[in-house]
């Protein structure tokens, strides 16, 4: 019997949906040139624009520690969505409550065409999309609650299973060198 899966939850556990892409090569300052042509074409949809706290740390400092490059320093903010740059990074952000797919992912393709017009970013590095939800249990369930199993690849590559238990077991086919620990 196959399962039906809801294209919509009744009540929806996303908070927060985020498409960015990674960048390291431009003809020129990002930071300073796009959020003006971001503002032009999209003024309507987001016409807030603020400086955030990462733009004011000084060139030097953001050279010496890769964790600075890919923070943004400007954000166009909207009703529900966002659009964050910085030197080397380009987000689009959309808070509950989500549209769904359909809707944000318009909004990623209109703003890739923007961003493409201005041939600015010349190397793409990389691009993810990340859904932060909050799934609400009543009663609360501890660690005990979960049921968690870590596969790498296809098949019988099993490295850890939890089930009714808050210890992990290592799988007899998961190499030694390698570890996993709660963070």
């Amino acid at each position: 019997m196959k399962t039906k899966i809801p294209k919509k939850l009744r009540k929806a556990p996303l908070v927060e949906a985020l498409w960015e892409v990674r960048f390291s090569k431009s003809r020129g300052p990002v930071v300073e040139l796009l959020p003006g042509l971001l503002f032009k074409a999209f003024s309507n949809k987001y016409p807030n624009t603020v400086r955030l706290p990462s733009s004011w740390l000084p060139e030097p400092v953001i050279k010496v520690d890769p964790k600075f490059q890919f923070m943004p320093k400007v954000r166009l903010e909207g009703d529900r969505q966002a659009i964050q740059i910085g030197e080397q990074i380009l987000s689009l952000s959309c808070r509950r409550p989500y549209p769904g797919w359909e809707s944000f992912s318009q909004d990623i393709k209109a703003l890739i065409k923007v961003v493409k017009e201005t041939e600015l970013i010349t190397q793409l590095d990389r691009f993810s999309l990340k859904y932060i939800n909050i799934i609400e249990l009543n009663p609360p369930l501890g660690v005990e609650g979960l049921n968690f199993e870590l596969r790498i690849g296809k098949g019988d590559s099993l490295i850890y299973s939890t089930f009714s238990s808050s210890t992990f077991k290592r799988s007899k086919n998961f190499s030694k060198r390698s570890s996993f620990r709660w963070l």
